[in-house]
């Protein structure tokens, strides 16, 4: 595995394009600049800021995921502002984002737990895919996401905005014959998105579909949109 620390300058990118790369215990990404996986993978295997080892992420401005799959195998924290573009977020270790992360295209949250005590935005047409292979072969893991209550984390806690216009900005896999994913909401979820979806009152709506949602924090459907939850057994 790689092992190298790398540390990028203000307004540079370090760009892995294409490749299956590793991280292992003694490797380091520091700087004011930007450090992005485009297709292929990355495999994580250096534990957090907590173990005293190096951390990703743990002094880096911004890191990016696109058309690739992020593998962690040990719990991680990550301060550093994150954008994921039609990203598959996979592994046994448990994300954990304090900053600003943006979603774009088409994500998926596969066999994982994500927790988020940071800003988390949906953009225009995003989509976060949740991502159950159970029973067929994956781990026994269900997908999910937890928005932190203040003080778990962060002291602000999570906040999940949905400024998407897709017809289900979050959805289960529907091809596949695992369980429902959960979104647990104990921080605030500010509901902007509409998609080009209407009703029989020529209502256009967007929609959580297959995700289970416990909600014990906020949840605001905001002027104009509109909220639709689908096949959703969670608690409110």
């Amino acid at each position: 595995g790689d092992n190298a620390v790398y540390d990028i300058a203000e307004g540079q990118t370090l760009s892995v394009l294409d490749s299956h790369r590793t991280l292992s215990v003694a490797a380091s990404l520091t700087g004011a600049g930007t450090f992005e996986v485009n297709g292929g993978s990355l495999t994580v295997t250096v534990p957090d800021e907590a173990s005293g080892n190096p951390a990703l992420g743990g002094d880096l401005a911004a890191m990016a995921v696109r058309f690739a799959t992020l593998d962690l195998t040990p719990d991680m924290t990550l301060s550093t502002a994150l954008t994921l573009q039609d990203a598959t977020l996979t592994g046994t270790g448990t994300l954990t984002t304090t900053g600003e992360t943006t979603l774009s295209g088409y994500n998926t949250l596969r066999d994982a737990v994500w927790n988020n005590a940071g800003t988390l935005t949906l953009d225009a047409d995003a989509e976060l895919l949740f991502e159950d292979t159970q029973p067929l072969e994956g781990p026994d893991t269900t997908p999910t996401l937890n928005n932190l209550a203040p003080g778990e984390a962060s002291v602000e806690g999570g906040q999940i905005t949905v400024n998407s216009t897709a017809w289900a900005p979050i959805l289960r896999d529907l091809l596949v014959e695992g369980g429902q994913g959960v979104l647990n909401n104990a921080g605030v979820i500010d509901w902007d998105g509409n998609s080009s979806v209407n009703d029989a009152n020529d209502n256009f709506y967007s929609q959580i579909v297959g995700v289970a949602l416990n909600n014990s924090g906020t949840l605001n459907i905001n002027s104009g949109a509109n909220l639709v939850l689908n096949q959703n057994s969670g608690t409110h």
